[in-house]
């Protein structure tokens, strides 16, 4: 027997915002609309049907016979996992990375992932198909975190089915793959939110629940999309309005702090590497944002893109993503949602969505700069594009709403979804013929129109298939949703073509490339100026041979794979002087290369100029260790002059700053040798033998992190050669050591102990008031 609309039983979630009081129209008082339909979709079936779905799209990364490759993948995402694997497996916690750009902070990068719980997939399972198995779990947890908020806000499983698929499977989310940190993140981002409304709804024990899973995103990595998230769980707790407004911010701030303190051990390194890095709040810039007639991608995904020679279309204005298309029937949706603006959660992922639409666009949006000036910290979102990142996470949503909205008001809201449709169908054609009216360089009309004119098909399935949703009863209309979601899933899958190339695992594997012993000692490549600029821009239409030239070049990062030292490396964070000898590096030519910079940074093995993938011998590159060098003082300028000037020579030469005039006791060179060198993941020790007092220089990145030991008593670091290391020893033997340690992790880690003792305490002897009640009330 059909239900009234006004009954109680149509809010399936305890906190989901009633329909009560939604006049229901003749079709659903007629028995038109059936909830029962909708409550089949529960959560494990829909996560079979998203599992299903992206089976569909990468089957041979799901059983394991490929495995993503392409841009952040290879060069960043794969080789860091690698190296902590390695790293775990030596049973070490790897603190500091002595195989990239002559040694550099690795945990605390943050996006390193160093202590992000779930890396044990990666860690624990073979590599290289476990990496994509990470990936595409996360993909699956996101749609299933958005499913569940969508759930709590809607009470209809078909709506936040929906939500879930939106959320999912969409441009940003399926580029994402190639980013470890960025999809971990945007796979709790949903879950963050969710637990954070219901903790300062409730307090108690859904308060703890909410710091731990904020936590976990924490340790994903991702500075922007943690931000955004926290961002809107603010804006949704501050907007909520069954708990007074002073409760709520103090539960608000209570769970910021716990997960503040419980990832203290991640955060205070890398704020300690960011506040000594060569970043800053000007950092940011105008550099990819979204193109002004971005928008239109929103509709015709490939509207003014061109495609890479692997096949992957993207705008030429930015490059951070492939594609940020939400679904053309997934935004009809959410216009439709949006459309119940007096809801204040509709008016809030409204107002967020068009917000973070206008500042992807940068300073064509007309708020970005500006903004930028009030907020200082918003700085450190590099990319205007990256705000696009809070519209994705809010059109589902709205979608959702938009659904549970046609399923109770259906007279007047399918009259309003059929203006919605139509008036895409007519923005469609006026996109298509701007781009065939003013194309840019490399777009292809017959592309554009066909990419326009799927599109268009679509929305017209999904506006039909909404349209008789509620017209049909028992299995035809399970059918006919299950219909709308394959359409949905569809249109996500095919709005671009290769938008995530594979390459096959064995492309991957570690012995590959077989290198032989040249690489001994600490001896570094380095890939010359002119070669660096070659692969910058270069491509192959064959993956294989793609994956494998970048892998013999050892760019940007393969050399952590292939446990080879190199002066380059392609990070986030560098120290500034490491930052100021990579930009003179990059200056070089062929005609103007300087020896003493290549000599200083210990280059042995340099891109041949007869083959790009081959290294010739350096015979004059310095030693990882060396000692003896006279002194030379100089100021910043001075001696960033003097590594790119003939007139400075580093094999006797040793360039120290002013202030170490008058504090060392050396003058001149010595006579010394260099004996035995051990080495370890943080540590690294000597011994030297000199025939008076002289310098030992250590080609390695000077950080606050090192200490040293001389003849196991304290020694001062000096700065040597703009950026690495040298040491005074007296007459005689020495045993010269140097060890690595994290200053701030301790008391990270400390704090994080207290916080997760607090945790437990909050867990055990703090219930929330609902708890409470139910207790009270329950019976025996």
């Amino acid at each position: 027997m059909m239900k009234n609309s006004n009954q109680p039983s149509l809010v399936l979630c305890p906190n989901a915002p009633s329909l009560a009081g939604v006049q229901a129209s003749p079709d659903v008082a007629a028995g038109a609309w059936t909830p029962s339909k909708d409550e089949w979709f529960t959560p494990w079936r829909f996560t079979g049907l998203l599992f299903l779905l992206i089976l569909a799209a990468y089957p041979d990364v799901m059983l394991g016979k490929n495995s993503f490759f392409y841009r952040d993948y290879g060069y960043f995402g794969y080789p860091l996992a690698h190296y902590h694997r390695d790293a775990f497996w030596r049973g070490e916690l790897p603190f500091w990375n002595s195989l990239s750009n002559c040694g550099l902070p690795y945990l605390a990068q943050w996006n390193t992932m160093t202590l992000y719980p779930l890396s044990l997939i990666y860690l624990l399972l073979p590599m290289p198909w476990a990496l994509g198995y990470f990936c595409i779990g996360h993909l699956i947890l996101g749609g299933a975190g958005m499913y569940c908020l969508a759930h709590r806000w809607t009470g209809n499983r078909f709506a936040s089915t929906i939500a879930g698929l939106g959320y999912a499977l969409n441009g940003l989310t399926l580029h994402s793959l190639m980013w470890p940190n960025n999809i971990a993140a945007l796979g709790w981002m949903p879950f963050v939110v969710l637990f954070a409304e219901k903790g300062v709804r409730e307090g108690g024990r859904p308060l703890v629940l909410a710091a731990l899973v904020g936590t976990v995103q924490m340790l994903a990595g991702a500075p922007e999309i943690i931000l955004f998230t926290w961002l809107l769980a603010a804006a949704c707790c501050l907007t909520m309005r069954e708990t007074p407004l002073r409760v709520r911010c103090g539960r608000f701030a209570l769970a910021g702090l716990l997960v503040a303190m419980l990832a203290a051990a991640q955060l205070l390194p890398f704020i300690d590497l960011l506040l000594h890095s060569q970043r800053d709040q000007s950092f940011a810039t105008n550099t990819w944002a979204m193109p002004a007639w971005g928008w239109a991608n929103l509709l015709v995904p490939l509207f003014h893109c061109t495609p890479s020679i692997v096949g992957v279309y993207s705008q030429d204005a930015q490059q951070w993503t492939s594609s940020y298309y939400a679904g053309i029937g997934m935004t009809a949706m959410a216009l439709l949602g949006a459309l119940r603006w007096r809801e204040r959660r509709s008016l809030l992922l409204s107002l967020a969505a068009l917000f973070a639409l206008l500042l992807a666009l940068g300073s064509a949006g007309g708020i970005y700069t500006g903004l930028k000036q009030v907020f200082p910290f918003l700085g450190m979102v590099r990319y205007p594009i990256k705000f696009v990142v809070v519209a994705i996470f809010a059109l589902p949503l709205l979608a959702a709403i938009g659904v549970a909205r046609l399923q109770t008001d259906s007279a007047p809201a399918r009259r309003q979804w059929i203006w919605t449709c139509g008036l895409l169908v007519a923005l469609v054609g006026c996109i298509l013929a701007v781009g065939w009216r003013h194309p840019v360089p490399g777009e292809r009309w017959e592309v554009t129109a066909q990419s326009g004119l799927s599109r268009v098909a679509l929305l017209c399935g999904v506006g039909l298939l909404l349209l008789w949703i509620g017209r049909v009863n028992g299995v035809r209309g399970l059918g006919l949703r299950a219909g709308l979601l394959v359409v949905l899933g569809v249109d996500a899958l095919t709005h671009t073509p290769r938008q995530n190339p594979t390459v096959p695992v064995a492309a991957m594997a570690d012995d590959v490339i077989r290198r032989g012993g040249r690489f001994t000692n600490g001896a570094r490549v380095m890939v010359s100026a002119p070669a660096q600029s070659f692969f910058n821009s270069a491509a192959n239409a064959n993956a294989w041979e793609f994956c494998l030239g970048n892998r013999r070049a050892l760019v940007p990062n393969w050399n952590l794979v292939e446990g080879i030292a190199s002066a380059g490396g392609f990070y986030s964070l560098y120290t500034p002087a490491q930052y100021e000898l990579r930009s003179l590096w990059a200056k070089q030519t062929k005609t103007n290369q300087s020896p003493a910079l290549a000599d200083v940074l210990g280059v042995r093995w340099i891109t041949s100029e007869l083959n790009i993938f081959g290294l010739d011998k350096r015979p004059t590159a310095l030693p990882l260790v060396a000692a003896g060098l006279s002194p030379v003082f100089a100021n910043r300028d001075e001696a960033l002059r003097a590594l790119t000037s003939s007139s400075f020579h580093p094999d006797h030469e040793v360039l120290l700053p002013r202030e170490a005039n008058g504090q060392i006791r050396v003058t001149n060179s010595a006579g010394a040798r260099v004996g035995a060198i051990r080495r370890g993941a943080s540590f690294l020790e000597a011994d030297v033998e000199s025939d008076g007092p002289t310098l030992v220089t250590i080609a390695q990145t000077a950080y606050s992190g090192w200490s040293a030991t001389v003849n196991d008593q304290p020694a001062h670091i000096w700065p040597a050669n703009h950026a690495f290391q040298a040491v005074e020893i007296p007459a005689g033997p020495s045993r010269v050591r140097l060890t690595y340690r994290e200053r701030t992790f301790r008391l990270g880690a400390t704090l994080s102990l207290v916080a997760l003792l607090a945790c437990a305490t909050l867990w055990w002897r703090g219930r929330g008031p609902r708890e409470a009640a139910s207790s009270r009330t329950a019976p025996a």
